[in-house]
């Protein structure tokens, strides 16, 4: 058998050191750039400021420097920009706004009330040795891929695939409960020219590792299991919505479950609209 390639971590370190530095040096070229273009146009333009005057350059709209009486207003260039930066922010906002309210409609599993009890149960089961998960949904766009089409669900081009759809529930919830993970490697099923219509995504902590299935083109039963050395954590119905939280020992058997409404969208607005309310948009 052969041995697997793990990344190393001292030239990944020195990657992620290398492309800061670069990327200190672009931000402080930028700045550089633009201070030094400020300067210019001050120590350019301040001689024909004092020879025409600021009032007849601010407020003149019209903008003759070759005519037999040159004029130099730029009043419409002024209120040009000021029209483009207010539809910006105008435009800007909204979408900055629905934004944060996209993203955090996509990754609503730490806003869940049994997430909490998920975390608070942890430390029942001991030393954790293994995780495993599988959410799997059969895609009622995979018959369309059976004929021979390209949907944008499973079209790279569209970002689409299994990946960075449903499995990413999977993995969310194991970046929240255990943080990042020192190795990742992605098993994938894959047809020609489509993203991974199924797959599994082997995540590696110390101590233990975490194996999560995610598919959409077949389906089965969706569950996110995590043993330990005293016992287990069983979620019903996968990471998605959390729908109940089993803990499993060698002396208790208990079921918990702290979301009585069973639609998970209910503490989706619900915190959306709390975080909203509180101008909170960390």
């Amino acid at each position: 058998m052969s041995k697997e390639k793990r990344p190393n971590p001292k030239r990944k370190a020195a990657a992620e050191a290398a492309a800061q530095l670069l990327f200190t040096v672009c931000a402080l070229t930028a700045i550089l750039a633009v201070v030094s273009i400020t300067l210019y146009m001050i120590g350019s333009g301040t001689p024909a400021i004092r020879q025409v005057g600021l009032r007849r350059i601010l407020f003149d709209s019209v903008w003759e420097p070759t005519a037999a009486s040159p004029r130099f207003g730029i009043l419409y260039v002024i209120l040009t920009s000021l029209i483009g930066t207010f539809l910006a922010i105008f435009l800007g906002v909204p979408v900055g706004i629905f934004t944060a309210v996209f993203l955090a409609e996509a990754a609503p599993t730490s806003y869940l009330p049994n997430y909490a009890v998920l975390k608070g149960e942890l430390p029942r089961i001991g030393r954790i040795k293994l995780v495993i998960s599988n959410y799997s949904q059969y895609s009622s766009r995979y018959d369309a891929v059976l004929r021979g089409e390209k949907p944008a669900i499973f079209d790279p081009a569209y970002a689409g695939g299994c990946l960075m759809d449903i499995n990413f529930y999977n993995v969310l919830l194991n970046v929240l409960l255990f943080g990042k993970p020192k190795a990742a490697r992605y098993h994938a099923n894959r047809l020609p020219g489509l993203s991974d219509t199924s797959g599994v995504m082997v995540m590696e902590y110390d101590g233990f590792v975490s194996t999560n299935a995610g598919a959409k083109d077949t389906w089965g039963v969706n569950f996110f299991q995590i043993e330990g050395e005293k016992g287990y954590l069983y979620i019903e119905n996968g990471s998605n919505g959390i729908r109940s939280v089993r803990t499993v020992t060698k002396t208790s058997d208990e079921t918990f479950n702290e979301q009585p409404n069973p639609d998970r969208w209910f503490y989706e607005v619900g915190e959306m609209t709390r975080l909203m309310l509180a101008d909170d948009y960390d």
